[in-house]
């Protein structure tokens, strides 16, 4: 028997029957790709310091088109989703951003003042 985490939730949250096959892929389709970039650029231990190490050995002249599309993508999603006309919104304020969390450069990447392919992707 494998384990199956969408009965679990249905059976074991209020509300569990309520979640969508789409969300349901969407969250699987996440855990397995963090799994797998987890496993294979941070020897299982992911962090700040981690991510900049991976990030050092990212090579932006070979990244693909359709990935540079992608990361401009999520980039403009998070952009919308935390900023306003006025600067930064209510959303963004309520993260819980740590001490070792680099606040200060996702607001310089979310706001362009960050804008190498590095940046973007610690950042992301």
């Amino acid at each position: 028997m494998t384990f199956n985490a969408t009965e679990w939730i249905a059976a074991n949250t209020t509300g569990g029957t309520n979640l969508t096959d789409e969300a349901s892929k969407s969250v699987a389709s996440f855990t397995t790709m963090w799994n797998f970039f987890e496993s294979t650029l941070c020897d299982n231990r992911a962090s700040i310091a981690a991510f900049q190490r991976a990030i050092q050995h990212y090579q932006s002249a070979r990244a693909s088109q359709s990935a540079m599309q992608s990361l401009q993508d999520c980039l403009s999603f998070w952009q919308f989703r935390y900023q306003s006309p006025d600067g930064f919104n209510d959303y963004f304020e309520s993260l819980y951003f740590r001490p070792n969390d680099r606040r200060d450069h996702v607001e310089g990447v979310l706001s362009g003042r960050l804008a190498t392919d590095g940046d973007k992707l610690l950042a992301s």
